[in-house]
This record gives structure tokens, sequence and C-alpha cells, in this order.
């Protein structure tokens, strides 16, 4: 069974690039690290390193493990700290996964008011794929998702906390920036940067609406994050297809424009928590502030 110790050696060697260097940064002996190092490939039956020139370098296999413990790792040591935090009777705690796409972009207003209203309360938010909000819901690692992905479990409590129309961005100087109103058939010819991956229901909805008339789209660049498509936008890689909502929270931040789109498509966003939990004041407050930013 792998252990929370086994993985922080892990990351410090990856970070620091050697056993002894890793040992000094997490205050334990060399001998000790390098133990915990072999520990840990035989748990796996793999090898995570081997020797260069200039010291440990990341086998094929460490390099993907990595990857994927990355993300343990994390809800590993928040899990720690919340154990830490019951026992001391501190429960002025909530933790948060949203959409890596447009989560955390959406909630960033909503978090600044959620901490002037509860300065007592420390928040971890987590904006990873929507594939993990089941197991980490049911295993107790997060008190609420948002999402505009549909969770049908019967152990989750459902809330709709609104909707958002879709828009369209463009760079500032692209022709179309003088309609009022874009239509499908008018970016038949663009190329287009898309906040999804290919398997999110947020993809197909936008790709029916095409469809439905015909239209195909010229799909250059699949993104998870809001930012690196309107960066991509403003350069004028392409345009995208975004909710109202989170081009209001970042167009500002980006010198691209953006109307209305044609045919509408509304983006739902909701939130999750668990069924049987005793009602909790924090979650209540921050989907009402939520809803709030929403609408």
């Amino acid at each position: 069974m792998l252990r929370i110790r086994q993985l922080n050696v892990f990351h410090a060697i990856v970070q620091t690039g050697s056993v002894t260097a890793a040992s000094s940064q997490l205050g334990m002996s060399q001998p000790a690290a390098s133990q915990t190092l072999k520990d840990l490939e035989m748990a796996l039956d793999f090898k995570l390193f081997e020797r260069d020139g200039r010291g440990l370098r990341l086998t094929e296999a460490g390099e993907m493990f990595f990857i994927e413990s990355e993300k343990s790792l994390y809800v590993m040591q928040e899990l720690e700290q919340r154990a830490q935090a019951i026992k001391e009777g501190n429960r002025g705690q909530m933790s948060i996964a949203c959409e890596a796409a447009w989560g955390a972009s959406l909630l960033t207003p909503v978090l600044s008011k959620f901490m002037e209203r509860r300065p007592d309360v420390s928040l971890a938010v987590y904006p990873f794929a929507t594939s993990y909000f089941h197991s980490w819901m049911s295993g107790g690692m997060i008190d609420i998702a948002v999402t505009s992905v549909p969770i049908n479990n019967q152990n989750f409590i459902q809330e709709r906390l609104g909707s958002s129309e879709a828009v369209i961005i463009l760079p500032k100087s692209h022709p179309l920036c003088a309609q009022s109103t874009i239509h499908a058939e008018q970016v038949s010819e663009e190329d287009f940067i898309v906040l999804s991956s290919r398997n999110e229901l947020n993809y197909y909805r936008s790709a029916a609406a095409f469809q439905n008339l015909g239209v195909v789209r010229n799909i250059r660049v699949f993104s998870p994050l809001s930012e690196s498509v309107f960066s991509l936008v403003e350069q004028g890689a392409g345009v995208s297809i975004v909710s109202k909502m989170i081009c209001e929270t970042l167009s500002g931040q980006f010198d691209v424009e953006w109307r209305p789109f044609e045919p509408k498509i509304r983006y739902d966003v909701f939130g999750y928590k668990r069924r049987g939990m005793p009602s909790n004041r924090h979650e209540t407050l921050f989907f009402d502030l939520l809803r709030e930013h929403i609408a």
C-alpha cells in the first residue's frame, strides 16, 4: 500500500534532482530517504529513476507515475490536514471541486466574497476533470462540486445554480466585430479554439448547434483552460464559443471582443454535495453567492 511519506519523498527527489537534496528539504536522513524510495519502487514493482551523468532521471514509467501521483498527493495532504483539524476541533474548512476548463475563472470572484463573509474558513479548490468528482465526493475528499455536467448519483444532492448563454469571442481586429450578433453560418470558414475536451458535454452542445445547420467547424485546438483559449483568440489563432459568465470574468484581461451567438446555446451550472451530511452553513452561503454571480 502506498503511503503519503513515500509520495512526499518521490516528489521531493523529482523537484531537487537528488536523494541528498530531497532528504535535506524534508528534514530526514539520506539513508531514510533512500530506503523510502526503495520501498516505493518495490510496492510499485517498477523503477522510478535511473542514473545519468548529472544524477537521477525519471524513467518513462516514473514520468507517468509522477503525473498521476501529483493529484493523489495533493488530495492526501489535504485529507491529512483535515483529519488534524477535526482532531483539534477546528472544522472551519471547505474543499471545492470545479471543472478545470472554466471553474477557477468562474469561482474567483465568488471566493473573494465568501472569504469576506467567512474569514475564519479556509478553502481548498481543485480544478480537475469531472471524472474525478464522483469518487472524491463519495470518499469525502471534497465537500462540494461545481460543474456543468450532470452527475447522476442518488448519494449526491444536486442544486441548479443558474445558466449562461453562449457568446463568441474574436480578436479585436476581426471584421465580424462590426456585427452586433454573430450567427453560426458566418463563422463556417473560421478556425476554432474549443474550451473542453472531445468527450465533454459542453463540446457536444456547441457541436450540435453547428451540425443542425449543416456547418462543419474547423477545430484547430482543444484546450482545457479558459485562460489559454482567450490568449489564443487574442493572438489571432481563431475564434471560440464560451459561456457569457466566463467571458464577463476574463474578457477584461485579454484584448478580445465578444458578441451574442446564434443559434442560442445555454450552459447550466450545477452544485453538488453529499446526501445525508449535516446541514452546513458554509456550503449554503457559497452556493447562494454563486447563484448571485451567475444571475
